[in-house]
């Protein structure tokens, strides 16, 4: 059994930055981002530090006599009244504040110990599990440290700001791109420069249009360009991305490997292909039914040992969600958009999110999909910094295609990605080429 009064805690002190709260009442924003009511060890402390911070923030005065009017019938006005007697100005109070904060940490982490203990011991969840929900404590606890404001004053924000202009110019006048290359330069040129840091590209299209080989041409030219790739494959396994990478270095016949009837100079090939890309810094992660929580602890792991540089998730749809039970599935794909726009803010890299498309893109004119096709949508439009569609007219059967002002017509081999949202440019359409496959995806070529 647990003694409770050995648990840390500063009641005097509390009692201090409550009566300072009480005699000067502009001081309240000096320790807002130190503590919150959760902080207090005493609950009747807790309970008035909540209503000083709901009364301050609302614009209301904060008194002794209004205070005690908010908490009538709960606190006592004599106690308030003391409050005010230990404190002769509020001159201590941040110094206070952190020490208060600094002993709430110190029971979390005593309350971490116990709940990571009882699940070391839940037989109920598997180890992948139990590795989770612990690092994710280990979080939680991380973020309660951090008690910054993060306010940057514009003079640091502008050196900031022209030191990547500085980086910009001279990529350019090395023929490099600012962000990541496509390696389809009109794309390219309309994201400003390929995919950038701590953006998220949403690349959305109907089954069969050719996402999965989209990304894994993205993932090899930005591994060639010695960017450091994660992939998360929750649809496909590693061994089915790896044959694909095979394949779309060219020269082998993608039935022939599934089949197993490949001859020698196939095989001659292979090999040479494989010694392509097996040096190339990407590393998948293809474990099924992963969350997003997992999937970010993960890549912050990878990003600590300098080995994450852009993220690629396959596909977004069936990203499992931790709290998933009595949600709708928009509001579930909606926390996961959120989440991966943050995680590319934090890690400060590119991630690209596959998606599927409604059903109804089909019925639509043209069979053009719109923002609104984004299936279970959720927040998907508002969290992406770029939306980019896949269509292949010969798909559904169209021998010619309008776009714009240009008339393509013959539509064999023509890709199409439609760029719906771009927060730094224009939206147009940018043809592609590919072969019979969907293994090799380059610049268009009418030949």
């Amino acid at each position: 059994m647990i003694d409770i009064r050995k648990l840390p805690s500063a009641e005097d002190l509390e009692k201090a930055v409550l009566g300072a709260l009480l005699i000067q009442k502009d001081c309240f924003l000096e320790i807002a981002s130190i503590v919150s009511y959760k902080s207090f060890y005493n609950p009747i402390n807790a309970m008035i530090y909540d209503a000083i911070s709901n009364m301050s923030m609302s614009n209301k005065p904060v008194d002794l006599y209004t205070v005690a009017v908010k908490l009538e019938g709960k606190v006592a006005p004599i106690y308030l009244a003391e409050l005010c007697e230990k404190v002769g100005s509020a001159s201590h109070i941040v110094a206070h504040a952190r020490i208060i904060q600094e002993k709430y940490i110190e029971r979390c982490i005593g309350d971490m110990s116990r709940y990571v203990a009882s699940i070391g011991n839940n037989d109920d969840l598997d180890l992948a599990d139990k590795i989770m929900q612990i690092n994710q404590c280990t979080l939680d606890l991380v973020e309660l440290t951090d008690n910054s404001d993060n306010n940057v004053k514009m003079d640091d924000v502008l050196r900031k700001a022209l030191s990547e202009i500085d980086e910009n110019c001279k990529r350019f006048n090395e023929g490099k791109s600012s962000g990541i290359d496509t390696r389809i330069s009109a794309l390219t040129n309309v994201l400003g420069g390929g995919l950038h840091k701590s953006e998220v590209t949403v690349i959305g299209a109907r089954p069969g249009m050719g996402k999965t080989a989209f990304l894994i041409h993205l993932a090899k030219v930005a591994a060639r360009e010695g960017n450091n790739v994660q992939i998360y494959s929750l649809e496909m396994r590693d061994t089915e991305i790896s044959n694909r990478m095979i394949i779309g270095s060219g020269g082998v016949n993608s039935y022939h490997l599934r089949n197993g009837n490949i001859d020698k100079a196939e095989w001659v090939q292979i090999m040479a292909n494989i010694g392509q890309i097996e040096s190339l810094p990407i590393w998948i992660n293809d474990k099924p039914g992963q969350t997003i929580d997992q999937i970010a602890i993960n890549a912050r792991k990878m990003h600590r040992r300098n080995m994450c540089d852009i993220i690629f998730i396959d596909y977004l749809q069936i990203v499992s969600s931790i709290s998933g039970k009595g949600r709708t599935k928009t509001d579930i794909i909606g926390e996961i958009s959120r989440k991966a726009k943050n995680l590319a803010k934090e890690l400060n890299v590119p991630i690209v999110l596959l998606s599927q498309l409604s059903r109804d893109t089909v019925k639509g004119i043209n069979k053009i999909p719109q923002l609104t096709d984004l299936r279970d949508s959720g927040e998907i439009d508002q969290d992406a910094d770029q939306v980019v569609f896949i269509r292949r007219p010969e798909y559904y059967g169209e021998t010619t295609y309008q776009s714009g002002y240009t008339c393509y017509d013959n539509t064999k081999g023509l890709g199409l990605l439609i760029v719906a949202k771009n927060r730094h440019g224009k939206l147009t359409q940018v043809p592609f080429s590919y072969n019979e496959s969907l293994t090799e995806i380059t610049d268009y070529s009418s030949c």
